[in-house]
C-alpha cells in the first residue's frame, strides 16, 4: 500500500540524513541507540513480531523513548551519554508488530488499498516529487499551520485504531 512513501519522502526530501533516519530494531534490542541522539525522525521499518517477553522490553524502551524528555544514549565502547530527547518516531510494519496498542502512545492511521501493488502509480509519484524543490515546498506548508491549541496527546479516532483495541480485548466484551 505504499506505507514507506511518506517516511521516504520526509526523511530524504523534506528533513535531510542529518536529522532524520530509518532503522531496523536494533536500537531498540541491542541498547546499543547511539545513532538516533540529535535525530528528530527516526522510522522504523518493518519492525519484527516479538514474543511476549520481547515484546515486555521493547515496550517499555518504547515508552520511554516516545514520553521522556531526556534519553540516554550508549554504543559499544562507550560511555552513555544522557542528552535531551528530540526523537519523534513513526513504525512502518505489514504486521501486528505493536502489542498493546489502545491508542494512548500510538497513532495508528488508516491506509487505503487503492494502489496496493501498483509499482507503475508509486514509480510515478516518486519520479515526480521525490525532489528538493517539493520537499522545501512541504517544509514551507507544514510551517505556515496554525497549531495554537494543538495538543499532541489528542490522537484521532481511526477503524485502525479501533480495530486494535477491539483485537486487545478479552473475548466477553466482543
Amino acid at each position: 500500500v505504499g506505507k514507506s512513501t511518506l517516511s521516504d519522502f520526509l526523511v530524504e526530501y523534506v528533513l535531510g540524513r542529518k536529522i532524520a533516519m530509518k532503522s531496523g530494531s536494533h536500537p531498540l534490542v541491542s541498547g546499543y541507540n547511539k545513532s538516533l541522539m540529535g535525530k528528530l525522525l527516526v522510522v522504523f521499518e518493518e519492525l519484527p513480531t516479538f514474543s511476549k517477553s520481547e515484546w515486555e522490553g521493547v515496550s517499555a524502551q518504547l515508552k520511554e523513548m516516545i514520553t521522556g524528555t531526556m534519553y540516554n544514549y550508549n554504543d559499544k565502547y562507550e560511555k552513555m551519554i544522557t542528552c535531551p530527547n528530540l526523537n519523534n518516531y513513526i513504525i512502518n510494519t505489514n504486521v501486528s508488530a505493536i502489542q498493546h496498542n489502545e491508542g494512548r502512545r500510538y497513532c495508528i492511521l488508516d491506509l487505503s488499498n487503492v494502489h496496493k501493488q501498483d509499482h507503475v502509480y508509486f514509480h510515478a509519484l516518486r519520479q515526480t516529487c521525490f525532489n528538493n524543490a517539493v520537499g522545501e515546498a512541504f517544509f514551507c506548508f507544514m510551517n505556515e499551520i496554525d497549531l495554537h491549541g494543538f495538543y499532541s496527546q489528542n490522537l484521532p479516532e481511526t477503524k485502525a485504531k479501533n480495530e486494535a483495541i477491539i483485537n486487545r480485548l478479552d473475548s466477553s466484551y466482543v
